[in-house]
């Protein structure tokens, strides 16, 4: 049992090395959270209209959700297994594209001036 430990061990040691957020996915207290996600006062969501599909917002996301930049249909993309870290909104440069929702008011929203305001600052 003790190399059985061992191995998981050093499997997510190295794994935590070489990608951030590694054990996420697999994470049992992941199950428990998505259920209560569905009860959630902050919820994200999506006007699929303004979406230009440019993928900014799987490239920043640190549990790489990729349903929120495909999603063409649903306004709520809170899926899950988002810990709404919202950098997905943050660096979204497309006006009012995704938004936080808390009781269903908007409290923060894409802006196309603060994604060329972070990008001044990045290069």
């Amino acid at each position: 049992m003790s190399v059985l430990g061992l191995i998981f061990s050093g499997t997510v040691i190295i794994g935590a090395l070489l990608k951030p957020r590694f054990w996420c996915p697999y994470c049992p207290l992941g199950l428990f959270l998505s259920w209560y996600k569905k009860f959630s006062f902050l919820k994200l969501k999506k006007d699929c209209q303004k979406c230009t599909m440019c993928g900014i917002c799987y490239n920043v996301c640190p549990v790489e959700i990729e349903q929120v930049f495909k999603e063409r249909e649903k306004e709520d993309v809170t899926f899950t297994d988002c810990n709404l870290c919202l950098k997905c909104v943050e660096y979204c440069p497309e006006d009012g594209a995704l938004r936080a929702t808390f009781l269903g008011k908007t409290i923060y929203k894409s802006t196309s001036k603060g994604f060329f305001s972070r990008q001044d600052i990045i290069n």
